[in-house]
């Protein structure tokens, strides 16, 4: 074959895998990020829901007559949720096992947000450990893993101080960087869309975005508890309330 014969099909071959990378690389990122996962009903049978003031619950009692637990979100850095004191008393009505959950700001003070969280929970009965939201969508990048850390940990110690007990929640991402190193005998509520979540332990697995449940207009956060509904039901009996 003669050179410049030769050259112009490499090119041209050169050209089209080109184009074929560019096109599975366009695709690739096109796709829509998964947003939920399908566990098995027969294995983790006991299922509940997380919700904030984003969530329209029209008809409260519908839901929780569907699912075995609640968490609502109850505080944000130094903000309240402005939903959480009425969903807290439709949920105690309703005799729905609750719990409660704060989203963690990297860049505001640990004793701080620990002081926001517990003047929001107080005098309210849950039947599980406070949350504390540790992730790093909604948060400042800039903000180091030692710095992060250290806030969780003072936020923790003032929690407990005061006879809270605490569990994580989390993704992959933030498990790895911050619970792992620094909290790992915690228990842990982790957000995964792959089945199995994680090899670390989890208490609760949070396994989608885009759920669906009578009684809520839109997509609802949906999670599943780490065993049967005989253990769930031991571990965590509904409490009395005044």
């Amino acid at each position: 074959m003669e050179k410049p014969l030769r050259n112009k099909i490499i090119r041209r071959l050169t050209a089209i895998m080109a184009t074929v990378l560019l096109g599975l690389t366009v695709f690739h990122l096109a796709r829509p990020a998964a947003t939920a996962a399908t566990p098995s009903i027969k294995t983790y049978p006991v299922r509940g829901i997380d919700v904030s003031h984003y969530n329209n619950i029209t008809k409260f009692d519908t839901v929780a007559a569907h699912v075995d637990f609640i968490f609502l979100r109850a505080t944000h850095g130094l903000k309240l949720d402005k939903s959480f004191n009425t969903l807290y008393k439709k949920a105690v009505r309703s005799n729905v096992r609750v719990g409660a959950y704060h989203f963690f700001r990297f860049d505001i003070d640990g004793e701080a947000q620990a002081n926001n969280f517990m003047r929001s929970i107080k005098g309210k009965v849950f039947e599980f450990p406070v949350v504390i939201d540790v992730e790093q969508h909604g948060n400042s990048k800039t903000i180091s893993n030692k710095t992060v850390v250290s806030r969780l940990k003072t936020m923790v110690k003032l929690l407990e101080k005061n006879g809270y007990k605490v569990m994580f929640y989390t993704n992959k991402h933030g498990y790895t960087n911050y619970i792992k190193p620094s909290f790992p005998k915690y228990p842990l509520w982790i957000c995964s869309f792959t089945d199995p979540p994680t090899d670390a332990m989890w208490e609760f697995w949070q396994f989608s975005h885009t759920g669906k449940i009578k009684g809520i207009k839109g997509n609802i956060d949906l999670d599943t508890y780490n065993g049967s509904k005989k253990k769930f039901n031991k571990k965590y009996p509904i409490k009395k309330r005044k």
